[in-house]
């Protein structure tokens, strides 16, 4: 209830009614007429409710701010994953350039010419180890077996 010292809620809601016609606050003042609520439950109701849109308004910048952050990290991810396709692609198109550009294989009859001069060094070699007339023998047949079993692996 009221003391008849303080003014009555209707005359200090009189005096803010065209600031509650702006800001919206039109039904909380009514409903507080109505009810013959004292002003500071009013005024009360009305921080609390500024104070929520205060906390909305935080919370959509937090939300904004972690949207942002979002797609810099997507965007980032992206930068990422372009850079090892490219890398890829390059290391692609360096083997298929290192593949293009390798000398052909020898052919049969350069093998079989390198596999003869290997077998010549090889008699040098035994020719010149001082081998009596039965090791000579035995080291020249055997190094023959070996040049036409490479012969036989090249035809």
């Amino acid at each position: 209830m009221h003391s008849d010292t303080g003014p009555r809620p209707f005359v200090v809601l009189r005096g803010s009614w065209d600031l509650a016609q702006k800001t919206g606050w039109v039904g909380v003042i009514v409903a507080a007429m109505l009810l013959s609520v004292p002003i500071g439950w009013v005024l009360l109701a009305v921080v609390v409710s500024l104070l929520f849109l205060i906390d909305l308004l935080i919370m959509a910048g937090v939300a904004s701010a972690r949207r942002r952050e979002a797609e810099r990290q997507a965007a980032d991810e992206r930068r990422k994953k372009e850079e090892a396709e490219k890398q890829k692609r390059e290391e692609k198109e360096a083997y298929e350039k290192a593949l293009r550009e390798r000398p052909p294989p020898p052919t049969q009859e350069e093998l079989a010419e390198a596999a003869r001069q290997r077998y010549e060094r090889k008699l040098r070699s035994i020719e010149a180890a001082g081998f009596d007339a039965i090791e000579l023998k035995a080291a020249k047949t055997k190094a023959r077996q070996e040049y036409l079993r490479e012969l036989d692996g090249i035809l």
